[in-house]
């Protein structure tokens, strides 16, 4: 079956004819190195998580998707400025930060998540709960944006399209969720 078929690739490596004259060899399971040209991985990095984990991050280029999101979150931002409603968390993207999202603040946060699910775009809430131990009454700001934050999609499998729709979808329905 198709899991199955993944695990082997994952965990054998695929089969792929490498020196272009028709054999057919076998990537290794570990590689000796993770693609980070940027120093950007800590020097340990790898050793701590599971071989699965492992292999699906040497797989990827790591820069490519720091690029990527960071190109999308960009790209998402100029198309609402200027919105009603449109409050981003942070104003300026830090140099070398790899987003997880658009953290924008929003009134009435679990009805804009309901009318952008429906729309087909899937936000998420990043931090909702406090630790146990932090006293709400002690951080007021904090407990603030714990109820009004929804991170938007800007992960790098997205296309074009896509983050269009997002941003079509985020202009016409922002004002009504606009924080007073």
């Amino acid at each position: 079956d198709h899991a199955t078929k993944l695990y082997r690739r994952l965990r054998y490596g695929k089969r792929r004819d490498v020196g272009g004259d028709g054999k057919r060899e076998t990537r290794g399971t570990e590689p000796e190195k993770f693609h980070d040209p940027e120093g950007l991985l800590p020097a340990r990095f790898g050793r701590e998580i599971s071989w699965i984990s492992r292999r699906m991050l040497w797989a990827n280029d790591i820069n490519w998707i720091v690029q990527r999101r960071r190109q999308h979150y960009q790209r998402l931002a100029r198309m609402l400025e200027g919105v009603e409603g449109y409050e981003p968390a942070f104003f300026e993207l830090g140099e070398g930060t790899c987003p997880l999202g658009l953290p924008i603040r929003v009134a009435r946060r679990r009805e804009l998540m309901a009318t952008l699910a429906r729309a087909g775009i899937k936000p998420f809430i990043f931090g909702e709960h406090a630790h146990p131990l932090l006293r709400g009454q002690d951080f007021p700001d904090t407990r603030a944006l714990r109820g009004d934050i929804v991170g938007l999609p800007v992960h790098q499998e997205l296309t074009n399209d896509e983050l269009m729709k997002i941003g079509e979808t985020l202009r016409g329905v922002l004002p009504a969720h606009a924080i007073e």
